[in-house]
């Protein structure tokens, strides 16, 4: 009685920590131009973090409408994580590094929107980009997605994250004036 006791307890306490997966990487941008107006604002030519690229981790199979339209705002705006969710957001740091630890096992979803890249806002975005777009946005005509992925370089990947395991994805936006 004793030993099935102590199994149960046991299976609850395993079941209560269960095991999360994590995501790290750096976000980085090309300072190619050695003239004009690049020169007046970085005196260095090269890599560059890309500092506060916005991270979004968002599963696969996310349904916009379990979230009210002012959460989902304030997450794709400020980063704010809606209660209850396995939605996650980081911000690359000085260097352009990020870590997102804590992520429920599953298919995700990883957009990255670089802060220091512009891209030509004339030219459509992938078709890939807006089905991924429209399937984690309930309105994307009036979200904030709409607007940085239009002004911004921007990639998605996509990420199986198993517990215990890092999952490391990195990615260079290029050239900041192209």
């Amino acid at each position: 009685m004793m030993m099935l006791m102590i199994t149960l307890l046991f299976n609850i306490c395993s079941a209560q920590n269960q095991d999360y997966g994590r995501i790290k990487g750096t976000i980085t941008w090309q300072n190619n131009d050695n003239v004009g107006v690049a020169r007046q604002f970085y005196d260095a030519i090269g890599t560059k973090g890309d500092i506060d690229a916005k991270i979004y981790v968002i599963p696969k199979n996310f349904n916009p409408a379990s979230i009210s339209s002012e959460a989902e705002q304030n997450y794709y705006q400020f980063g704010e994580i809606p209660f209850n969710t396995n939605l996650y957001y980081a911000s690359a740091d000085v260097n352009g590094n990020y870590e997102i630890a804590g992520i429920s096992p599953g298919a995700y979803y990883v957009l990255i929107i670089s802060q220091n890249t512009k891209r030509d806002i004339n030219k459509p975005r992938s078709e890939d980009i807006t089905y991924i777009l429209k399937r984690i946005s309930r309105n994307l005509e009036q979200d904030n997605l709409e607007l940085y992925t239009k002004k911004y370089k921007h990639t998605i990947k996509t990420v199986e994250i198993r517990a215990n395991v890092t999952s490391n994805i990195n990615y260079d936006f290029g050239n900041a004036w192209k």
